[in-house]
């Protein structure tokens, strides 16, 4: 089996006759991160949302190899949370989980132990900082079984504790063959040992 997941090829996106983005060309590959970097409107996000299939592309081609056209084995993490505010933290795992067929709430308390939130389980999404619920969006990457975790800007809102959780985990799930993509506003320097720095 290859360890090609997906190709993009001369991938473009305008709106209104406004470039968006344009002749983007990159493959995710088994065990490597791809670190998307720019500034503020670049395109990161709607790069992202064009991969995941929310946004059509203008031009280009996305072959998806290794995953089959099964969006359950990606996990998105998008710039906006998706969390329900009125829902506890574990209720909203829990309901992410359902949705990806999975049945297995010990997956869900030991990722918030993971994560350093098992206290605020029951706790309600509207009462948690921008950080927490940051830490609980990250958490949907450990209560499934993809092979891609597709996460727009996974450091922002969190703290170095955080930041070092989160990076611990990437490492781990990259050596045991899944695939990253990220976005970033910078170049990354050493933090996967496979590593692909893509600027937009």
């Amino acid at each position: 089996m290859s360890n090609s997941l997906i190709k993009i090829n001369d991938l473009s996106v305008s709106r209104n006759e406004n470039i968006i983005f344009s002749n983007i060309s990159f493959e995710v590959i088994k065990s490597y991160a791809v670190n998307i970097f720019g500034g503020n409107g670049a395109g990161k996000t709607t790069l992202l949302k064009t991969i995941i299939g929310l946004t059509e592309p203008t031009s280009g081609v996305i072959e998806s190899l290794g995953i089959d056209n099964d969006h359950k084995k990606i996990v998105y993490v998008g710039h906006k949370s998706g969390l329900k505010k009125d829902l506890t933290v574990f209720e909203n795992l829990k309901f992410f989980q359902d949705f990806y067929g999975e049945k297995n709430q010990d997956l869900i308390l030991s990722a918030l132990d993971t994560y350093k939130m098992s206290n605020y389980k029951d706790v309600l999404i509207k009462q948690l900082s921008h950080g927490q619920k940051k830490r609980i969006c990250l958490i949907r990457t450990l209560i499934t079984n993809p092979c891609l975790w597709i996460i727009d800007e996974p450091y922002s809102s969190l703290d170095e504790d955080a930041v070092n959780i989160f990076n611990s985990l990437a490492k781990k799930y990259l050596e045991n063959g899944g695939a990253l993509i990220i976005t970033n506003h910078i170049p990354l320097q050493n933090t996967f040992n496979k590593l692909l720095n893509i600027q937009i």
